[in-house]
């Protein structure tokens, strides 16, 4: 009895023995580290800078939500306006500091009731906008549209700006038009998208009028 006992305890390996002829063996070998470690690492840093990247483009698109706001915070001396007016008078004044150039566009409906915002191209081949108090026909002053920064003028501009183009993105147009001519209930604001970006403020807002904008084009 005690024989084939011992026989039979020999004869069963223990619980370790079949778990350990079990196991597979590592796959990752001690050659393949560097390898993994070299993609973790770019995954890690890649993810940080695709977040930023979003998180910019996040931060412009709250900022455009509420570019007359912040327009008018920053340019106070241009958003005046006493009462509504008539519009001729004004653009008589503009075509006249315009010269040989153009009235692109006119804005009339703002927060400030009465307040006239035009979009010029000037002779010399430079964009501005006028501003103008409709209530009395007062000139509230110009700016251009031609130059980016983060000064009062042109920080909204800017802002758009670096929105709109995936923060300098040279591809940015097709994506964007694509998506808005794909998603979009408005087809041809992708397709405008893609072929044409404003440059202007007014000329922005102006592409709003396709759904249903009070912006007018002349």
């Amino acid at each position: 009895m005690k024989l084939s006992g011992a026989l039979s305890a020999r004869a069963k390996p223990s619980v370790a023995q079949v778990s350990g002829a079990q196991r597979p063996k590592a796959i990752v070998g001690p050659k393949s580290r560097p390898i993994r470690n070299a993609i973790t690492s770019l995954h890690r840093w890649f993810g940080l800078a695709a977040a930023g990247w979003l998180f910019g483009i996040a931060l412009t698109g709250s900022i455009i939500t509420f570019n007359h706001e912040i327009d008018a915070l920053l340019n106070p001396d241009l958003f005046v306006a006493s009462s509504k007016g008539p519009v001729a008078p004004l653009l008589a004044d503009a075509e006249r500091r315009t010269g040989a150039g153009k009235i692109n566009f006119l804005l009339y409906v703002h927060d400030a009731h009465g307040l006239v915002t035009m979009g010029t191209t000037r002779d010399d081949g430079q964009s501005a906008e006028l501003f103008y108090d409709s209530g009395n026909g007062r000139f509230n002053g110009e700016r251009t549209t031609s130059s980016y920064g983060l000064g009062n003028r042109a920080f909204m501009r800017t802002a758009y700006r670096l929105h709109h183009t995936f923060l300098g993105w040279p591809g940015a147009r097709s994506v964007s038009g694509s998506a808005g001519a794909c998603l979009g209930h408005h087809p041809g604001v992708g397709v405008g998208h893609c072929v044409h970006q404003p440059d202007t403020l007014v000329q922005q807002l102006s592409c709003a009028s396709l759904c249903g904008g009070p912006q007018a084009q002349l």
